[in-house]
């Protein structure tokens, strides 16, 4: 999010505190739900690989990341 404090300013980022910024529970769900694969894993956008990388059950395959389910 970002904002400028006069017009012709340059834009600011915003600072949120712990989600305030969005939905997080709506933004994940959205997630789920756009990028679920057939066999029912879900290819993580690779803009948040950084992220869940090395969170529990999220794998590597390739370039990609995917949210399993149990085996």
């Amino acid at each position: 999010i970002r904002y400028r404090a006069d017009p012709t300013a340059k834009p600011k980022l915003v600072h949120t505190l712990n989600g305030s910024g969005l939905a997080v529970g709506r933004t994940w769900i959205a997630i789920l739900e756009n990028f679920q694969q057939a066999d029912g894993s879900v290819k993580i956008p690779r803009i948040l690989h950084p992220y869940l990388q090395r969170a529990a059950g999220f794998e590597k395959r390739g370039d990609d990341l995917y949210l399993v389910g149990e085996k």
